[in-house]
């Protein structure tokens, strides 16, 4: 086992909560921070916590070394004001619903892990309490030590795992910017244009998505890149693309997954009354190994119909 990073060698030399580059408070109205330096362990301490989500952002691009399959180990305490009732303390990845580790109600200690997806890597995880219900867990935290391990021998992730590898409305690659309606998407680093068809970012809500035009054959579609996601070897993933037709199509027309290469048709959904389609496949270990990308398109009968694509979640199960 190799460690990257211990926050506790940073902390040892730290008289600031601002020389810590990595860790910065987070949330609507965020937390006052500081470091508290005892002869057992240096910790930072979460205090004036306002909300539940008052906690801190650990910018994984700010710690040098960290590579896709390195276990985040995230240790604490709950002050003993804790409340009793229905609320957690989480690792999020930015998210409301993005949860990748979380410890229902802990007494007093905590630990909360994951192993980093490809993603991960650019983006900022949170670490906040949860609530449900009335219950509004305020009180302190002590964060006594952030590290990442690297563990040479097996990247398997335990089975209990769940979190989000990709999503569509935080790839940095799918951002809508200027002043008109959509702009046109070349390609990106995980989202590419298959056959002549051509794609569009537009502005869904408060996130990005995708428009797929100029369909006139099969596979004027869109493809996910499998092998820019640093998916790690000995575990299945669930894919799940929502989206809707632009127009009108046959009754009983139906979007799906095709594995490529190979054109494997999976999750075959027909389009509903809402001209509304959701596809879900759980890609199986061999199919990893195979498949390259996975397109999203239609059948036959659906074939010169553009189509939006509001969502694209690709989930760890273990």
């Amino acid at each position: 086992m190799h460690i990257v990073f211990d926050m506790q060698d940073v902390l040892e030399k730290a008289n600031d909560i601002k020389d810590l580059a990595c860790v910065a408070p987070a949330g609507v109205i965020p937390p006052a921070l500081k470091i508290e330096k005892t002869e057992d362990v240096n910790s930072i301490r979460l205090y004036e916590r306002l909300s539940p989500e008052a906690g801190i952002s650990i910018a994984i691009a700010a710690i040098e070394g960290t590579e896709a399959g390195d276990r985040i180990i995230v240790t604490g305490r709950v002050g003993s004001d804790a409340p009793h009732g229905s609320w957690g303390i989480a690792l999020l990845s930015g998210g409301a619903d993005d949860y990748l580790a979380q410890m229902p109600a802990p007494k007093s200690v905590f630990a909360l892990s994951y192993i980093l997806g490809k993603n991960d890597l650019k983006r900022d995880i949170l670490l906040q309490t949860t609530r449900w219900g009335f219950t509004s867990p305020n009180m302190d935290i002590l964060v006594d030590n952030i590290s990442i391990i690297r563990n040479e021998k097996s990247l398997v992730v335990p089975a209990d795992t769940r979190y989000i590898v990709y999503s569509l409305k935080e790839d940095p690659d799918i951002q809508w910017v200027g002043e008109q309606d959509s702009q046109i998407l070349e390609s990106s680093e995980v989202i590419q244009k298959s056959g002549n068809s051509v794609l569009k970012i537009f502005r869904r809500g408060t996130h990005n998505a995708l428009y797929v035009g100029n369909r006139f054959k099969i596979w004027d579609a869109v493809d996910i890149s499998l092998e820019k996601m640093g998916l790690l070897p000995g575990n299945n993933y669930q894919i799940t693309v929502s989206g809707r037709v632009d127009g009108n199509v046959p009754k009983g027309a139906q979007f799906m997954l095709q594995g490529m290469p190979g054109h494997s048709r999976q999750g075959l959904n027909a389009v509903d009354n809402n001209k509304k389609f959701t596809l879900a496949h759980t890609l199986t270990q061999a199919q990893l190994k195979e498949w390259k990308f996975i397109r999203v398109t239609s059948d036959s009968t659906a074939v010169a119909v553009p189509f939006y694509i509001y969502s694209i979640k690709i989930k760890r199960l273990g």
